[in-house]
């Protein structure tokens, strides 16, 4: 058991032990094998005596470290889990001579590492996942972990919650919404904030985890509720840094004394410039920087599962952000691109805007935007005159990378033709290329749709050009081997489809200089998915002269399925979008679409026209009377602003509500959905319902006497104006069932032509389901605010 301790307690510690020591290590031996033995039921006696003598692995990281890790449960050795596993197993065994002795010692294990040691334990008793794996088949293997953990003794609250949050945390599908998988434990979080500090196990889970685990489910529960955790990002800042610096400066003894006075003051100095609550003055940034480039400190890195500062950052407060951005702006080593998270385009402008506010050198910030390739954030520097100036000290290939940039970027010609006699013939060569066109920016005649709709792989692939896609996590692909299937705007959700436009360039004019290689952008607009930044994916593009590629979506796993409204639109490199296409993605057909259709198409209804439902905008904002919320509303502007509306009636009772949106006929049916529900459906308990555009219902909800006491059982429809001053009226429903699923009506060519608000009884579990939706719903508003109507 004190093999690996013999003579050290870090694996790099060669010094040699005297006798005293040695006596020491027995006597400690003696402790621990009376108490697996069952000689001696001191349990905290042996644990302290066990751990001592246990050689850790982490003796430079320790600082940033609660738990130690130790070189028997280091990657995960073979023997050590052997050991463990043979250990666990016996203890089960009652006829075993030494059932005592093992499930001692797998007790001692689960005590001063419980992570590492159910992890290398489940490893063994649950099948570990092979690749992706839907959050069903996750969700099934962490059941047989808790279910394994439960019948395993010797497992602490703490360690069994601590073990299941890594697992959670780091295996769960990217596109799992942590919100939904999270709910219960931000509950018992906030719960624990009653009671004694030694009863919250969940707390102290937390803190034993990996930093980035904690980080992340921190994050997570800040936008659950960020009441619960007010200090918890500037206290991480805090504790990452000083660690950071404490380590630099530790690695500078050899030693291994104590710190001097000058020492613990350079540690000071951090400390309270991290805790200034103004911005810091020169004086102050200078003495930070002064000191770490003094002691040679230029970054402030965490260990492997450590806090990952580019996502810290954008939850610090505007003050603590600046602060912490003047030490990479000063550091002559330091820069902030580590601020950024890659890709993230509005981050990259936003860190160099910022950095130009807090008076960052342009030479410099134009050096970090060269080399990181930020090339969107150029335009932060529009003194073209300054930006020629600090140009003429870049090197020839820097120059020459920037001329091609800014040409396609657009609005820099002054700035190139400052460069068109320069001395290096190569750079008089490329301003004169682009002078001819060749760099232009995108115009929107260049580009041209040649088709649109739904796409399929061909049969044979070339060059392995799509197997090669099917391996990255992009759901946006720029191919050429596809096969259009049919055109049309109207998809059902299902695995393999894909969506989009195959556009071409061409040159009409042979004499025309154009580039060989036009860029452009794709953006698509989609319903909320947390794995996809929430509402919006972008990327670049490109295409080839007298050549076409598509662009578009592809529904490649059951995840991505999400019915709704997907805006494909083309945009020039200066954000004008050329061409764009809507697809109203649905859900498949289910069996309750096909009765209300019947009911609603059936001679035994009384039809009556209501009038016309006015929206100038044309976004029709559908609204509880009684608890409104956001997420009810169509997705997609309406074809008409005039929109005429029926009733129908079964009796006396109102059945179904129509919106007629143009005078097409209907060819299909589906659920409606918008980019936070899967379907438009709601138990309305005040049993009002109100349609109209957001400002209208918003004026009516607050002057309710207008219309309250006159929508009833009675008369369940009404067409009223709130303000005399504007033209857009509201349609008031009475719903005598409680309760409204919408349909909408689409043409052979996929466009909407009708909706149909079928007014209905909720059941009970329809209500559970609805109110989980709702609860969803209400997250992505929270995570990324309200969706715009496409």
């Amino acid at each position: 058991m004190f093999q690996c301790a013999k003579k050290r307690r870090y694996r790099n510690d060669c010094s040699k032990l005297d006798e005293a020591e040695i006596s020491q290590i027995n006597q400690d031996w003696q402790v621990v094998e009376q108490y697996l033995k069952g000689d001696a039921q001191d349990f905290e006696l042996a644990l302290t005596a066990f751990e001592k003598h246990q050689v850790r692995c982490d003796e430079e990281d320790a600082l940033f470290r609660v738990l130690p890790h130790y070189e028997f449960l280091r990657d995960f050795d073979d023997k050590a889990q052997k050991l463990l596993v043979c250990a666990q197993i016996i203890a089960q065994l009652s006829q075993s001579s030494i059932q005592l002795f093992a499930q001692r010692y797998v007790t001692l294990w689960l005590h001063i590492a419980p992570t590492k040691t159910l992890k290398m334990l489940a490893y063994f008793h649950v099948k570990p996942r092979y690749g992706h794996e839907s959050y069903s088949d996750f969700d099934k293997r962490h059941n047989q972990k808790i279910a394994f953990i439960e019948q395993l003794e010797g497992v602490t609250a703490v360690g069994e919650s601590a073990y299941l949050l890594e697992n959670l945390i780091g295996e769960m599908p990217s596109d799992t919404d942590m919100q939904v998988v999270f709910e219960l434990w931000f509950k018992q979080f906030q719960e624990e904030l009653t009671l004694p500090e030694e009863q919250r196990s969940l707390h102290h889970a937390l803190n034993i985890i990996l930093p980035r685990y904690q980080q992340i489910f921190m994050t997570e529960l800040k936008q659950f509720n960020s009441a619960l955790i007010p200090n918890y990002f500037e206290q991480t800042l805090l504790d990452l840094v000083i660690n950071r610096v404490t380590q630099r400066i530790q690695n500078t003894i050899h030693d291994k004394r104590e710190f001097n006075q000058q020492e613990r003051h350079d540690i000071e100095v951090v400390r309270q410039y991290l805790l200034l609550d103004t911005p810091a003055s020169s004086a102050q940034i200078d003495a930070v920087v002064s000191m770490m480039e003094k002691r040679y400190i230029d970054d402030f890195n965490s260990p492997y599962g450590g806090v990952e500062l580019d996502k810290l950052f954008w939850h610090l407060s505007s003050v603590q952000q600046d602060n912490l951005m003047q030490i990479y702006i000063h550091h002559r080593d330091m820069s902030f691109d580590v601020l950024c998270q890659w890709r993230n385009e509005e981050q990259q402008y936003w860190l160099c805007e910022r950095a130009l506010g807090l008076g960052m050198n342009t030479l410099q910030l134009l050096r970090l935007i060269l080399k990181e390739q930020w090339h969107n954030c150029l335009v932060l520097l529009p003194n073209q005159d300054v930006l020629a100036e600090q140009a003429q000290t870049l090197d020839i290939e820097t120059l020459y990378q920037l001329l091609i940039n800014v040409a396609k970027l657009g609005n820099f010609e002054h700035f190139i033709t400052t460069f068109k006699d320069h001395a290096s013939r190569r750079i008089r060569d490329v301003v004169a290329d682009i002078h001819n066109g060749k760099y232009a920016p995108l115009h929107s005649s260049l580009l041209e749709v040649i088709s649109y709709g739904i796409y399929t792989e061909v049969g044979t692939v070339e060059d392995g050009e799509l197997t090669e896609l099917d391996d990255t996590d992009d759901e946006f692909v720029t191919v050429t081997q596809l096969e259009h299937q049919k055109e049309t705007l109207l998809v059902e959700a299902e695995v393999g489809v894909m969506i989009g436009m195959r556009v071409g360039y061409f040159s009409d004019d042979e004499e025309q200089a154009l580039p060989e290689v036009l860029a452009f952008k794709v953006r698509v607009h989609h319903p909320y998915i947390r794995s996809h930044d929430g509402y919006v994916s972008q990327w670049d593009s490109e295409v080839t002269l007298d050549y076409s590629c598509y662009v578009g979506w592809t529904f490649s796993h059951k995840s991505l399925c999400v019915a709704g409204i997907y805006k494909i639109e083309l945009l020039d490199l200066n954000d004008n979008v050329i061409e764009s296409k809507t697809f109203h993605v649905v859900s498949k057909r289910p069996l309750l679409v096909d009765a209300l259709v019947e009911q609603y198409q059936s001679s035994d209804l009384v039809q009556q026209q209501v009038g016309c439902l006015n929206l100038s905008d044309k976004a029709l904002a559908i609204v509880d009377a009684k608890k409104h919320c956001d997420t009810l509303n169509i997705a997609h502007q309406l074809e008409n602003s005039l929109i005429n509306v029926y009733s129908y009636f079964d009796g006396k009772q109102l059945a179904f509500s129509e919106l007629r949106l143009n005078d097409c006929s209907v060819q299909h049916w589906y659920i409606a959905s918008n980019q936070l529900r899967m379907f438009i459906e709601k138990r309305v308990k005040g049993k009002k319902l109100l349609l109209g555009t957001a400002a209208a219902t918003k004026f009516a909800l607050d002057n309710k006497q207008q219309w309250h006491k006159v929508v009833n059982r009675k008369s369940p429809v009404s067409l009223f104006q709130p303000q005399e001053s504007k033209a857009d009226n509201v349609l008031a429903l009475h719903l005598d069932k409680g309760g409204f699923r919408t349909l909408v009506g689409y043409s052979a060519d996929g466009k909407p032509c009708c909706i149909v608000l079928a007014h209905i009884k909720v059941g009970l579990f329809r209500r559970l389901l609805l109110r989980m939706v709702a609860k969803v719903a209400q997250n992505a508003i929270s995570d990324k605010g309200l969706p715009s109507t496409l």
